[in-house]
């Protein structure tokens, strides 16, 4: 396992479902790294629709894969076309937003999550909306910041 590993981006377009899980003022998010590990960003939990999957279906089954933690879907806030480079590698993403909850309240305890996904771990943290908001932090996809 390298815990420097990179994502990159597929050559096709990519369905996606990520959950906007939130905490009083705080949203559940996971790290974006750059080439050389460093954060770049901030992306809500989640990732790709499978065939034969719906959006919905694909979010319950990812947070559970990423965080072993079983959610309830309240809605579905939105669909956000996403385009855009990663390590100067180009990405296309049609990216469905959903709001959840956590089905075990004692979930929101937990501070920090880590998984480790082809080979690449990702952190997962609470943070603020307000840093998101005022543009201390950064936020992927880019226009999901008004749906804070």
């Amino acid at each position: 396992m390298n815990d420097r590993k990179v994502w990159a981006p597929p050559r096709s377009v990519r369905p996606l479902s990520i959950a906007l899980i939130r905490r009083a003022e705080e949203v559940l998010v996971m790290a974006v790294r750059d080439s050389q590990g460093q954060i770049k960003g901030w992306r809500p939990p989640g990732g790709g629709i499978e065939f034969g999957e719906s959006a919905e279906q694909a979010v319950v089954r990812e947070i559970y894969e990423e965080l072993s933690q079983p959610i309830i879907c309240k809605q579905q806030v939105c669909v956000l076309e996403n385009i855009f480079s990663h390590e100067g590698q180009p990405g296309h993403e049609v990216v469905f937003v959903f709001e959840v909850k956590f089905s075990d309240h004692s979930a929101y305890a937990t501070e920090h999550y880590a998984y480790i996904d082809q080979g690449i771990k990702n952190d997962v943290v609470w943070i603020s909306t307000a840093k998101f908001r005022d543009s201390t932090e950064r936020l992927f996809p880019d226009h999901l910041r008004k749906y804070l």
